[in-house]
């Protein structure tokens, strides 16, 4: 299971993840991502994404060990570095989130705005406790000691992985009422590709075998030889191109087979977003983001489990097993095939209200500040960010600032520039729990049209 860590890692990492929320571009009306931070929003000009690379990014969060450091245990990397291995916590949590545009365009037609996007999203948690690289280290020792890594023992508890990805197909609409409000809309079909969910609550191995175990007689005269396997896991994964998990005639685990892309399950979202201003050159929003679910096809669900109060008697006769150099190989876990059953998910919900005051003769100036519930893994995560920001008079190029207090996880700064039809944006948490959440996301798009007055 190694292996699929790192694959995760790179994936997301190289692909295309941003963060969900782009606090110093909300106030910023004019880019290709506008209203997907708030429906609301009417473009002064229309504009189309550069398809597959229009609106890209890349997010990460490490909490406990730093992600450089993560990646190098992970990947087994320098792992010998005594400053690498006590530099990493007792529990590190590594989240990752997706998202890449196929296809995004805006059409503005007098008082209305209409846009259309195409999108792959994901997302990647996992829980690594140090147990986990204490087992790569050991193994790495001893084989430089020994010449095998067969012989080190394995005590993991509380690991977990849960990975995500669906695509989105949005239409959204805005309305501008009069020169004070407008409000808007986006409905979204989701089509479920993959989601995995795999949670080892302990898993113990320990192994004494001879010099060399593949000769029969060296078994013979000493009863101590062998040793016991014990897990208590479970996991479920649905996707869309036949199932996961694969399994023997006994139903006994046998591994991960994922192959091809195909529809795991479906389901729909939306978003609402509305747009006041109450006086002249202050104006207020209001935005709530991805509300909704998938729900997940029995047909490709596929589930199994095992208990701890059933270990297993390592011997002479199935000691091949448990000798792999991936101790997440499903032969270790002797994990039996569960009846499946369909499920739903539920998106990450986001509730964005600021507010923005325009300065300066052309209100090429803005201030404001926003308060954001980021609704996560049942929990809501509130943030306070202000902003700053200058405009040119055409609007074609410009500059926004911010400063982000994370409730009880740190402080964050983030800049967003916009040149013409391109735009970058981009955070890094400075300090707190969070001090290693850093988000970049790149857009280019062209411009269709005059801008509106």
């Amino acid at each position: 299971m190694k292996k699929y860590l790192i694959l995760a890692f790179y994936a997301l990492s190289c692909v295309a993840s941003s963060a969900q929320t782009q606090f110093s571009a909300y106030f910023m009306k004019d880019l290709s991502i506008s209203s997907q931070l708030n429906p609301s929003y009417s473009s002064t000009k229309g504009y189309l994404s550069i398809p597959v690379i229009g609106n890209i990014g890349y997010g990460m969060n490490v909490a406990g060990s730093s992600p450089l450091k993560l990646l190098k245990a992970i990947s087994g990397t320098d792992l010998y570095n005594d400053n690498l291995y006590d530099g990493l916590s007792d529990e590190t949590k590594l989240g990752l989130n997706l998202r890449m545009d196929i296809i995004n365009l805006g059409i503005s037609k007098g008082n209305s705005f209409w846009s259309v996007n195409a999108s792959v999203r994901g997302q990647f948690n996992s829980t690594i406790p140090r147990s986990f690289i204490d087992y790569y280290r050991n193994t790495m020792i001893y084989d430089e000691s020994y010449g095998s890594d067969y012989r080190t023992d394995i005590d993991i508890q509380n690991f977990n992985m849960k990975m995500n990805a669906y695509a989105e197909i949005g239409v959204g609409y805005s309305h501008k009422f009069n020169e004070k409000l407008s409000v808007g809309g986006r409905v979204k079909l989701l089509l479920g590709l993959m989601d995995l969910n795999m949670q080892i609550d302990r898993m113990a191995l320990k192994m004494n075998l001879p010099s060399d175990p593949y000769d029969e007689n060296a078994w013979v005269g000493n009863p101590e030889y062998g040793g016991y396997a014990e897990t208590d896991a479970f996991i479920r994964a649905a996707y869309g191109k036949g199932t996961a998990l694969g399994f023997d005639e006994t139903g006994r685990l046998q591994g991960l087979e994922f192959g091809g892309f195909g529809i795991a399950g479906y389901g729909a979202g939306f978003d609402l977003g509305v747009s006041y201003s109450p006086i002249e050159r202050l104006n207020l929003y209001a935005s709530a983001l991805d509300m909704g679910m998938i729900k997940w096809k029995e047909s490709s669900v596929s589930m199994a489990e095992t208990n701890a109060s059933e270990s297993v008697n390592i011997t002479q006769d199935n000691f091949e097993q448990y000798i792999e150099d991936d101790i997440f190989s499903p032969d270790m876990f002797s994990m039996q095939k569960k009846k499946s059953e369909g499920y739903k998910t539920k998106l990450n919900t986001t509730l964005m209200i600021g507010g923005e005051y325009k300065l300066g003769a052309y209100k090429q100036f803005g201030v404001g500040a926003i308060y954001s519930g980021l609704f996560r893994n049942g929990n809501m995560n509130s943030v306070i960010t202000v902003t700053g920001n200058i405009m040119d008079k055409k609007g074609n190029n410009g500059l926004s600032l911010s400063f982000s207090n994370m409730q009880k996880h740190g402080n964050s700064l983030g800049a967003t520039i916009k040149l013409g039809g391109s735009f970058i944006y981009a955070d890094y948490t400075l300090s707190g729990v969070a001090a290693n959440t850093f988000n970049v996301m790149v857009g280019s798009y062209f411009i269709l049209g005059k801008k509106k007055d």
